[in-house]
């Protein structure tokens, strides 16, 4: 897709990078005509009026498939648009080129991140450099140079026009969007210092960095949210006013928690005023405040269980899987439930939430990701540190279990949890590392030396393997 977004980034908003629509397909957007794509960028930064568009625009985009990022102001605010002899008869919205999934940008950095990630466990620098940072890159770049990306007269960028997912749609400074530029214009920076690259670019980068403004809270909103009665900070959904606020209720927002290590249990010590913001959100759940109904966390594409794994809440993580797996929600939230035979969860472990043959395994990645973070985590709390390593931070006491899994920084742990206590932990290198471990306990030992200290750091040579234990034990 890389071509085809890096056209679509000039084509559909006037910017360099790289697009990645949140609805697209594989091979990429089609390349446009010159005169549909001039007229397509100033609808979609909302420079032109909507009622201004040209009837060969209105003709072209007619044909197209509504659920398509570019076109997604055909399904209206309904979802189920309706074709006749191959004409699309559609409801527009009436915010103009602003939808459900128009200007969702969040969701490109999250994909670049994931690359990062992958280098991180593996150590791979031909995978960094070939494929990993053109995608840092080109997402980097699009936020850059995004026109409707200003610098205000406070000193500070803010982005205009941007979703927050499909619930705020068109506002100023989305949370979903935010987060997003706070956690890729460092990484990308990192890389490029790492592999010796783009020395012209990393001052750009930085300036807008340092000068951008905060994730929004319920400190500083313009936009129509809840604010807590109690005078907690919280995460909001945008700075500024939205076009619409689309099914929103009370809900707590959570994103810095599921993505770019913004906020976890190491946040506590590498920023101790995100994970404050991020303890309120996950106070507040637990008082039953912030939400409008319990749908939304065991929901098929809830990102729950990553977010109370990222903060140490086993017992809602474990319960909210399980939930999550059962797909407890299926007649509230799937598409066309009755048509498609009433059946939560199919005999593949599959779904059908989107409608009929829309099969769907969004709920086992939510699944597998919480799980395998309240197994283990391995994060240095923010983009880039270096990761520190937690075994069972987020887990039932009375849950037996035992795993191996890869850390990023090249180890591979494993270890075993029997009554509520950690039986042993131990560290095999990959490559020649670093090692930062929790300490599960008051004293460990490796059989030679004994740690009473609230971190074990190790230095491993690849294939070297390293086991501690409770120094009662042995």
């Amino acid at each position: 897709m890389s071509e085809a977004s890096e056209t679509a980034a000039w084509q559909t908003f006037g910017a360099e990078g790289m697009f990645i629509g949140e609805t697209s397909y594989v091979w990429g957007p089609e390349v446009l005509t010159d005169d549909i794509a001039k007229e397509l960028t100033e609808l979609m930064l909302l420079r032109k009026p909507w009622e201004e568009r040209s009837d060969a625009f209105k003709r072209f985009a007619s044909g197209k498939n509504p659920f398509e990022t570019r076109w997604n102001f055909l399904v209206g605010k309904s979802t189920e648009p309706k074709w006749v002899n191959g004409q699309l008869i559609y409801e527009e919205t009436p915010f103009g080129a602003v939808a459900h999934v128009s200007h969702i940008f969040g969701s490109m950095a999250n994909l670049a991140y994931h690359y990062w990630l992958t280098y991180e466990y593996t150590g791979d620098e031909a995978f960094l450099r070939r494929q990993a940072y053109p995608m840092l890159r080109g997402v980097t770049e699009f936020f850059r140079t995004y026109p409707n990306l200003v610098k205000e007269d406070d000193g500070l960028y803010h982005i205009l026009y941007s979703n927050h997912g499909e619930s705020y749609w068109g506002a100023k400074d989305t949370l979903d969007t935010m987060s997003g530029m706070h956690g890729i214009f460092p990484t990308t920076i990192h890389a490029a210092t790492l592999l010796g690259v783009d020395a012209d670019k990393i001052p750009l980068w930085q300036e807008i960095l340092d000068h951008l403004a905060p994730m929004p809270t319920s400190e500083d909103t313009e936009c129509d949210v809840e604010i807590p009665e109690d005078g907690s900070v919280v995460w909001v959904g945008a700075r500024g006013h939205a076009l619409l606020n689309y099914r929103e209720g009370k809900r707590v927002r959570p994103n810095p928690c599921t993505s770019f290590d913004l906020c976890n249990l190491q946040t506590e010590e590498a920023n101790p005023a995100y994970y404050r913001v991020g303890r309120n959100m996950i106070d507040r759940i637990k008082r039953g405040y912030g939400v409008d109904d319990q749908r939304w966390y065991a929901s098929e594409m809830s990102s729950f269980p990553r977010i109370f794994a990222a903060m140490g809440e086993g017992e809602l993580l474990l319960d909210n899987i399980v939930r999550q797996l059962n797909s407890e929600c299926a007649e509230q939230e799937h598409c066309f439930y009755d048509w498609n035979g009433s059946q939560a969860v199919y005999r593949n472990r599959l779904t059908a939430r989107e409608g009929i043959n829309a099969i769907s395994a969004q709920r086992l990645g939510n699944a597998a990701a919480g799980l395998q973070m309240g197994l283990m985590q391995c994060s240095g709390g923010a983009p880039t540190l270096p990761p520190v390593i937690r075994v069972f931070p987020a887990w039932k006491k009375d849950w037996d279990a035992s795993f191996e899994l890869h850390a990023r920084g090249g180890f591979v742990v494993s270890s075993a949890m029997q009554d509520g206590h950690v039986q042993y932990v131990c560290v095999k290198a990959t490559r020649d590392a670093k090692l930062t471990l929790v300490n599960p306990w008051k004293e460990a030992t490796d059989g030679e030396k004994q740690f009473a200290c609230g971190k074990i750091g190790y230095d491993m040579k690849a294939g070297e393997t390293v086991s501690f234990y409770e120094v009662h034990q042995l």
